[in-house]
């Protein structure tokens, strides 16, 4: 026989999965003696269409198979034996794992069951996705059932444990009729007699406390006789008081009931559950305890011990000190607004605290700002102000700022010492939000990332990142890997390219390394960066990049459209700002116990998933046009697509390319040249208008693009004994020669002066654009004829040349270059008393033409220059 079970006092969670359980395994469910009150009212009106037994229905058989649900603990029935299967399924924190039964002989046997354990909000979400895997199709009334066992164990899905399996499972109920409306009903049901004596006793000794920055509620109450389920009165007791976390103690005949709700996954009712003997989830959980049962004043008791765990088991509130940021520009009151919208231009910041006489007055806002200069009024900042003094504490919970905000209506809101009475800091909207929405993957994050590292990187960068972390957890500095590396990570392409921003002293942070690890530091004081070079190192090895740049936090602002930035000190937030675009905004935490934290201000995770490059905002290419350039370099090596909105940006701004140096946008087509897929993301350039932006003379018609495709062909080993593809500069040079093979030399000058190659780079995009020009315009051409043009050319030159006209001819220079030897020199000529002067010229080029046309051996141009001599000296 099998056996479906589950725990006392079962909730609908509970029901439902033994419901769903039986069917699954063909199974019997057995109900429990105690079951909540709203579970009951459901069953009452509904039981007779569902399958469960009481117990005293249970057959007198030995139990095969025993599948127990939402719980790890056996209630002892009948049937069972040592050689019963035990299945566990449950998404409850991990107990013991042990099961003590009897045998029918009174043998007490220790079992260790098989568990399944659920990373859900729900039992049941798991059984419905058996449902689904098996074609298995409940009935409207059930799957009701299963709808409910969700809901309520999920918070109607806003429990911080939910998971999207629990979502999509939910909906796929709803997809087979599940009675929505019927919900409220025994989800929120109104209090009995004896529970609303309870609620009253429950109101009437309360008590309201605050520990590690968080709101908490306790309240007592004594019964004389068996009570219906409490936890009705503790959900109606929250949301009366709406606290951080509520605890009620209820004295019965049976013992003390101590029930837990939370609203937060810094209080985890499980784990203070646990220490009264019962257990349940972080948001919600009981237990009933003998302990407080002879002692003559148990709440104080129960309230007492509660107390010694608020300390150890509550993680302090996150507080405002470590999320705001520090040293906030303040608005004069007296300022005018163009001088403000110029400081949100140069910072990047949406609002200013605005201050009269160093008293803060108002906040003034990007938007007030810019509806001000629409109607074209000159006018001072407070006048267009939002009027107040609202602030918040550096020891204040986040939640304090959540709840000034919602009063206030500020988006950013400044940060005020207590004793000074300074403002010290500013905490904006989406400080605030990145926070409420990231913390409970906060957890996950730091193992995801762990284990991306672990698994996606060499292990001699593992060693190297682990050991800079350490470093910097010693000095006690916050440290990232920041930008391309995290990105790359993030899409499994990591590269060996580490920057480390460090927030506080990077060079510190380099000296540090030196003495531990060895190596050469260079600074630059100004900006307050390093540059470590392994070699000598600990770590010096060709498998790991030759330095690590070390940088302090700064912020950047531009003075004027395609300036260089000037550069203030900052936190991660700041420098994380003053990069191009989202996805290469994120960054990893290091040192300490943050080693993986994903830092991610910008959604820039988000925008890896989407596939999308975004800019963080919308001055972002005024303030540098380059990153026009640069989007359609990753558009095109991460196949991924420019966002709308950025796409206009790039737009507006063509006009400022034409500002920039040669050095600017020679580096910047330098690295989408190298790039995999670099022709495509030369046309994009062409189709956004960039090309023609930076000079009308550079070639956008796609013949031209598409030559650039030829340096991706395999290479002849004839070739790669002058040309080395595997050298960037070599590979750009044949690139720019493949793509201007055609201009005319009134359009070269004008390349030249856009992008100002060296010398040697320019000359062989000359050569290249004359041997092309000159296969097109020579007719006749004989072998001497190509070893006469092609001798001076740079081995470049010819290799694009011959790529795009295909004329074995270049390649046969190529080994007349290589094995050519004429049988005379011009000693030879001296021996024979030949006065030197132009005749020697003569006399060689007349034998190397014979030779090269003719195809001449050794012995063959003996003769030759015997009857070339005569000819010339007859002459």
């Amino acid at each position: 026989m099998k056996i479906a079970m589950t725990h006392e006092q079962a909730d609908f969670d509970a029901i439902a999965s033994l419901f769903a359980a039986s069917r699954f395994f063909n199974s019997f469910p057995l109900l429990p003696r105690n079951i909540n009150h709203n579970v009951r009212s459901f069953l009452i009106l509904y039981g007779s269409e569902l399958p469960f037994l009481d117990q005293k229905d249970l057959a007198d058989e030995r139990i095969s198979d025993l599948y127990i649900v939402d719980t790890q603990s056996l209630i002892t029935i009948r049937g069972v034996t040592r050689h019963t299967n035990i299945h566990i399924y449950d998404h409850h924190p991990i107990r013991d794992g042990k099961i003590i039964i009897k045998d029918p002989k009174k043998n007490v046997h220790e079992i260790k069951p098989e568990l399944t354990y659920l990373a859900l909000g729900a039992t049941t979400t798991y059984f419905v996705e058996l449902f689904q895997e098996a074609g298995i199709t409940p009935t409207a009334l059930q799957a009701t059932l299963m709808l409910l066992g969700i809901y309520e164990d999920t918070g109607t899905l806003t429990y911080g444990q939910t998971q999207p399996r629990d979502i999509r499972a939910a909906a796929w109920l709803l997809e087979q009729g599940a009675y929505l409306h019927l919900l409220p009903d025994f989800l929120n049901p109104p209090l009995t007699i004896q529970q609303r004596d309870i609620y009253d006793q429950l109101m009437a000794n309360h008590q309201s406390f605050q520990k590690q920055g968080f709101n908490i509620i306790f309240a007592s109450a004594e019964v004389f006789h068996k009570v219906d389920e409490i936890s009705t009165v503790a959900h109606k007791l929250r949301d009366f008081f709406d606290p951080d976390a509520i605890f009620i103690a209820v004295k019965t005949p049976e013992g003390v009931r101590i029930i837990g709700r939370s609203q937060t996954d810094e209080i985890n009712i499980a784990e203070f559950m646990r220490k009264f003997g019962g257990g349940g989830h972080i948001r919600a959980g009981s237990a009933l305890t003998q302990k407080f049962n002879e002692s003559v004043d148990w709440q104080s008791s129960v309230r007492d011990e509660l107390g010694v765990l608020y300390d150890s088991l509550i993680r302090p509130s996150l507080t405002v000190a470590k999320l705001m940021s520090r040293k906030p520009i303040l608005l004069d009151a007296e300022m005018d607004i163009y001088q403000a919208e110029s400081l949100m231009i140069k910072y990047g910041y949406e609002g200013f605290p605005v201050v009269r006489d160093g008293v803060l007055i108002g906040l003034l806002t990007r938007r007030a700002v810019d509806r001000a200069k629409r109607h074209k009024l000159n006018l001072k900042v407070a006048s267009i102000m939002e009027d107040g003094d609202f602030t918040v504490a550096p020891t204040d919970p986040i939640q304090t700022v959540q709840t000034v905000m919602t009063e206030s209506g500020w988006g950013q809101i400044p940060v005020r010492d207590r004793d000074s009475k300074k403002i010290v800091g500013i905490v904006t909207r989406t400080d605030l939000i990145k926070i409420l929405v990231g913390k409970k993957l906060a957890i996950q994050n730091l193992k995801r990332i762990e284990e991306t590292l672990e698994s996606n990187v060499p292990e001699p960068t593992i060693r190297l990142i682990r050991a800079i972390a350490k470093v910097g957890a010693e000095l006690g500095l916050p440290i990232y890997l920041v930008g391309g590396f995290v990105r790359d990570l993030l899409l499994t392409q990591p590269s060996t390219d580490l920057d480390v921003v460090v927030e506080g002293d990077a060079i510190q942070l380099g000296e540090k390394l030196i003495e531990k690890l060895g190596g050469e530091l260079k600074t630059h004081s100004r900006f307050g960066t390093g540059r470590w070079y392994l070699n000598g190192s600990t770590f010096d090895s060709n498998l790991l990049p030759e330095f690590i740049d070390l940088i302090s936090a700064r912020q950047e602002f531009y003075e004027k459209p395609t300036a260089l930035p000037s550069v203030e000190s900052g936190n991660i937030k700041h420098d994380l700002h003053r990069r191009d675009f989202t996805i290469n905004t994120l960054a990893i935490r290091l040192d300490g116990e943050h080693f993986g934290e994903l830092h991610d201000y910008y959604s820039g995770e988000r925008d890896l998933i989407k596939k999308q490059i975004r800019v963080l905002h919308s001055l972002s290419f005024i303030d540098d046009p380059t990153r026009m350039i640069r989007a359609a370099r990753y558009e095109g090596r991460y196949g991924f697509a420019v966002e709308n909105r950025t796409r206009q940006l790039v737009s507006e701004a063509l006009p400022l390319l034409s500002h920039l140096s040669q050095e600017r946008v020679r580096h910047e087509i330098d690295l989408v040249l190298l790039e995999n897929n670099n022709a495509s993301i030369i046309q994009r350039l062409a189709e956004w208008g960039v090309l023609e932006a930076i000079s009308v003379a550079i070639p956008r018609d796609s013949s031209a693009i598409k030559r650039i495709e030829l340096s991706r062909q395999s290479i002849d080993p004839l070739w790669s004994e002058l040309v080395d593809l595997n050298d960037p500069k070599s590979m750009i040079e044949l690139n720019y020669s493949l793509w201007f093979a055609n201009l005319n030399m009134p359009a070269l000058e004008a390349i030249q002066a856009v992008f100002g190659f060296a010398g040697k780079v320019y000359d062989t995009i000359l050569d290249t654009t004359f041997i092309i020009h000159w296969i097109k315009t020579t007719v006749s051409r004989t072998r001497y004829d190509w070893y006469g043009t092609l001798i001076e050319m740079h081995p470049i030159s010819l290799y694009a040349a011959y790529l795009i006209t295909g004329k074995e001819e270049i390649k046969a220079h190529l080994r007349d270059r290589k094995e050519l030897r004429l049988a005379v020199t011009g000693k030879d000529l001296a021996k024979l008393g030949i006065k030197p002067g132009p005749i020697y010229q003569e006399i060689l080029n007349e034998l190397l033409k014979r030779t090269l046309n003719e195809g001449l051996s050794l012995d063959d141009q003996e003769k030759a220059y015997q009857r070339i001599l005569m000819e010339k000296t007859l002459d």
